[in-house]
């Protein structure tokens, strides 16, 4: 199954503390936390995202190439965002959604420590991470967008279930 690229997202005005009809939603001012909005970054790390973007892989070009200007289900996408010092290869915040772009040099053990550190603190600012080969997304890029949008799609719409409710307004225990 296919999912479009090019099509507004329905999450797109729920971006903005919005329901569908564009009618604010108390409570819902921001559905993601901020997260990038609220760290202080040195200005290394901000020289170094730079400098990461001009030098993008071939793969990060191309799946850069499908994911900006909100092109994948109105999502908007970050490439190389600095969070808690380290560098996201894409970002988009409403999902709380990280994407690693991973190559060759992934497989080395070193840099799959490193890979587990990174997903550590990105985890506990309650991000999800996925990774992605280099080589589905320069083979399938198509494959890569739906499992983007797919999670994107399930993290949003786990934020957005309201808890259940009973009789008196509290929650259901179990």
């Amino acid at each position: 199954m296919a999912i479009k690229t090019s099509t507004p997202s329905p999450f797109s005005n729920m971006e903005k503390g919005s329901d569908e009809s564009g009618e604010h939603i108390p409570g819902r001012d921001n559905l993601s936390s901020g997260l990038t909005a609220q760290q202080y970054v040195d200005e290394r790390k901000k020289q170094q995202a730079r400098f990461l973007r001009k030098q993008s892989t071939l793969a990060e070009k191309i799946l850069w190439e499908r994911l900006r200007n909100r092109q994948l289900n109105g999502l908007k996408f970050r490439r190389q965002q600095v969070i808690d010092g380290f560098i996201a290869d894409f970002y988009c915040e409403t999902a709380k959604l990280v994407v690693e772009v991973d190559g060759g040099i992934h497989d080395l053990e070193k840099q799959q420590q490193d890979d587990e550190r990174k997903d550590e603190v990105f985890s506990s600012r309650g991000l999800y991470v996925l990774r992605l080969k280099n080589e589905l997304i320069l083979n399938e890029i198509q494959t890569a967008l739906d499992r983007i949008a797919w999670t994107a799609f399930k993290r949003i719409a786990a934020h957005l279930t309201p808890s259940p409710r009973r009789r008196g307004g509290k929650g259901v225990r179990f």
